[in-house]
């Protein structure tokens, strides 16, 4: 196997390699986000659904706490009511006030019902009926049973300390309950039976627990919560296969893209090697005339058998010209195939050197003086060789067409400055005015005629240098010429990669 083969297809996989990470990213960060949107909507909706489960359960505690908060003032304004005496009604030991018990004429025994005794019986039918607990308490009661139990002792703290209501999700065997509980405030008509005790109007005197089954709130909220789930879920899916179907659709843009690039990078090429075709020919041309006359001579001097050491020196000569024209050949063949996007380790100046031996001939034509000057202290780029290429040649071609057919000279000098490999090319044209120099790199932006320029080839030039994350910069003055300065980075990772001199030869 060719181990030159071997170094192009590793460089080959490493840029494939290095793709496709990209490629996951940009697929993964959209899937990702959206999965975190509706992650999080999901559960700013299991939020709302608790707390509309616990503003039911307040509101539903809070309306019973007010209906019975109703009936007590109801009684206490009329300073009790009275009812039979049953075994359901017994005379209230509790109450001391005149007259709690009496007969009426009829002989009907009678016993005097307060808001507490009230309260107690409302709620024994409450837990009959609905299985909802009403219990009056206080810190300090009056009736042993009305001893507050530990969260409703918290609760009656908490309301001697400016709080208004208290609820919470409770668990008693193994059931579970929703408890609200608020304080009873002393009224006026509360007086008569509690001012005794100290009390005045405005201060709190205990309160009234709820306590209510909470299966029902929980067992519709949970169903809320599963609809959401398949919900969400939906919304997942659908949102994946849309990113999925961009991302496809994205990609077969791109790869068009890509390719549309490719072909006018390529076309543009074309176009250069054509304005070339004049200056090639006759480099051509030269070579190939001297190295016919010798073999002409060659071929008398066989026929007479009169050869000579000056012969041999022709002969190597004639191969020297062979020589120059295989590399000629071959520096155009390498120029002209369709780039593979693949970047070496390029040295800059022999880089920009092919470049100038095809075209400095043709500025010699045109009476253009060419100067070059290379730093020899430049290390290895890394680049697509023909890429560089094209934008040297293009630049160049535009510094030609700057100067036009009085004559001038162009400058072309390669340096270090840091971390970064410049390229200068400098001409005494005509140079741009002012007002071109911030469009002169935008696509079909152009000053030249329709028949010399389409106005693409700067902006090219501009994505080539960007795509090696490099910049392409221009200072021109009108009269004077224009110098556009080619920036690349130097190559700063330690470990092998092929250079241009590993490429196989095709």
């Amino acid at each position: 196997m060719n181990l030159k083969d071997n170094g192009h297809s590793a460089v080959n996989m490493r840029n494939e390699s290095m793709d496709r990470p990209k490629s996951w990213k940009v697929w993964l960060l959209p899937m990702l986000l959206w999965l975190f949107l509706i992650s999080g909507d999901l559960v700013w909706n299991f939020f709302l659904i608790d707390n509309n489960i616990t503003a039911i359960a307040n509101d539903k505690g809070e309306s019973f706490f007010k209906l019975v908060e109703i009936t007590r003032i109801w009684n206490a304004r009329h300073g009790g009511v009275y009812a039979m005496i049953t075994k359901d009604n017994k005379p209230n030991p509790y109450l001391e006030v005149p007259n709690r018990d009496i007969v009426t004429v009829d002989g009907l025994e009678l016993t005097m019902v307060n808001p507490a005794y009230m309260t107690r019986q409302i709620a024994e039918i409450a837990k009959e009926k609905n299985d909802i607990v009403f219990h009056i308490t206080s810190l300090t009661p009056i009736r042993p049973e009305n001893a507050a139990d530990k969260w409703e002792t918290t609760a009656l703290v908490g309301f001697e300390n400016g709080e208004n209501e208290m609820l919470e999700l409770t668990v008693e065997n193994s059931k579970k309950f929703f408890r609200y509980m608020a304080p009873l405030v002393v009224k006026r008509a509360c007086i008569k039976c509690h001012g005794k005790h100290g009390y005045k109007v405005g201060d709190i005197r205990g309160g009234i627990s709820v306590t209510m089954p909470a299966e029902k709130l929980l067992t519709a909220g949970f169903a809320q919560k599963r609809n959401q789930i398949f919900l969400h879920l939906g919304f997942l899916i659908i949102g994946a296969f849309c990113i999925f179907y961009f991302r496809i659709c994205s990609h077969r843009y791109w790869v068009s893209l890509k390719k549309s690039n490719e072909q006018l990078r390529h076309a543009g090429k074309l176009a250069s090697i054509g304005k070339l075709s004049a200056s090639v020919a006759h480099e051509f041309n030269n070579p190939i005339f001297g190295i016919r006359n010798v073999l002409l001579l060659v071929s008398k001097k066989l026929a007479t058998g009169n050869i000579d050491d000056d012969d041999k020196s022709l002969v190597d000569a004639a191969v020297k010209e062979c020589d120059r024209v295989s590399g000629l050949i071959k520096t155009l063949r390498e120029f002209y195939s369709p780039s593979k996007g693949v970047k070496l380790l390029i040295d800059i100046n022999e880089t920009v050197n092919d470049i100038e031996l095809i075209y400095s001939k043709k500025l010699k034509e045109r009476k253009i003086e060419f100067d070059k000057l290379y730093d020899d202290n430049i290390p290895q780029i890394e680049a697509v060789p023909d890429q560089i290429k094209q934008v040297v040649l293009n630049l160049l071609q535009n510094a030609e067409d700057a100067i036009g057919d009085g004559g001038g000279k162009i400058s072309l000098t390669t340096e270090l400055d840091g971390s970064n490999v410049f390229i200068h090319i400098k001409d005494t044209g005509s140079g741009i005015p002012k007002e071109d120099i911030n469009a002169i790199f935008d696509p079909f932006f152009t000053t030249k005629s329709e028949s010399k320029g389409t106005g693409l080839g700067l902006s090219v030039c501009h994505g080539i240098i960007q795509s090696h994350k490099g910049d392409i910069k221009v200072k021109s003055k009108v009269g004077e010429g224009a110098t556009f300065s080619v920036m690349l980075p130097i190559w700063k990772d330690g470990k092998s990669k092929p250079t241009t001199r590993d490429k196989p030869d095709k």
